[in-house]
């Protein structure tokens, strides 16, 4: 949906004073996480490889956390081509856009030196690879992304976006599916044939916005880590429940280990949601930690 020139002109305004917070504090003042101006993740801290895994959502429409894009992206190449993407943070939206034209503008090497943040990248070389991708985003989205790709401002994009998964998580490679060579092929087929739509909304206003129903919702984990510890998040997810088309499901929230023993799992397990493993889970400092992802089923 192409936005009002003033409204992205704002963004870009609101986007640039997170930089320049950022960057004049070196880290040190301490920026929301959940807000409609936040700082963006670069990519899901959620195992997202192994929670799809044989997932197929072909001819399915989708509901899902925006965030990092990847899981919309994700579930793109489980099938689906009708995607409703929802995040309070409004930066998310033209991340996500700017990751859609990336796969379509550049092959896997220069996606992945891209999107993995590397240190050995040079501000003239990010923005000839920008320069392939720029063509493929929708002009509210390139007035966006141009104002930080210009040589005067690309030296401090870096500080738009939360960095610290990377201290203790490896690289983006392989913890969502599509960041493999022959899955990122297979994405960049299909990703000409999805439609993803942006709602701006608080989760817990979601139900009041939507008008739709869907055949696969994902919550992520937005209930667990940033909602408060009480019933509400019970009563969020229970209203989200009327909006599952029968036979659907909604993937309520992703556990890491440290979260199995709280009390919301309790709420949760109300709902009648399964809790189900998932392999392969986070890392810290190479420790494999088993976690948990709880299923309703309609």
């Amino acid at each position: 949906m192409t936005k009002n020139i003033n409204q992205v002109k704002y963004d870009t305004f609101r986007a640039d004073l997170l930089i320049q917070i950022e960057y004049a504090s070196r880290g040190r003042y301490c920026l929301p996480f959940y807000d409609e101006y936040a700082k963006i993740f670069p990519e899901s801290n959620e195992p997202l490889k192994e929670i799809y895994k044989g997932k197929d959502l072909r001819g399915k429409k989708v509901l899902t956390v925006g965030a990092s894009g990847d899981h919309p992206l994700v579930s793109i190449l489980c099938g689906a081509t009708d995607i409703d993407v929802f995040d309070i943070n409004r930066l998310s939206e033209y991340f996500i856009g700017l990751k859609c034209a990336a796969v379509k503008g550049l092959d896997f090497e220069g996606f992945c030196r891209v999107f993995n943040f590397s240190k050995n990248i040079k501000p003239t070389d990010l923005i000839g690879l920008y320069e392939k991708v720029q063509f493929h985003l929708p002009p509210d989205v390139r007035m966006f992304w141009d104002y930080f790709y210009d040589p005067q401002n690309i030296g401090r994009l870096k500080y738009l976006f939360f960095k610290s998964y990377k201290e203790v998580v490896p690289s983006v490679n392989g913890r969502a599916a599509y960041v493999d060579k022959r899955n990122f092929g297979e994405l960049k087929e299909r990703i000409y044939n999805a439609n993803i739509n942006f709602i701006h909304s608080d989760i817990r206003d979601l139900p009041e916005v939507l008008d739709e129903t869907y055949d696969h919702i994902n919550l992520s984990n937005i209930i667990f880590c940033y909602l408060p510890e009480d019933t509400s998040c019970m009563d969020t997810a229970n209203e989200l429940k009327g909006f599952i088309n029968p036979g659907g499901d909604m993937y309520c929230s992703y556990l890491f280990q440290r979260q199995l023993n709280s009390k919301r799992i309790s709420y949760l397990k109300a709902l009648q949601a399964e809790s189900q493993n998932v392999e392969g889970s986070r890392q810290f400092f190479g420790i494999k930690k088993k976690g948990k992802i709880l299923v309703y089923n309609k």
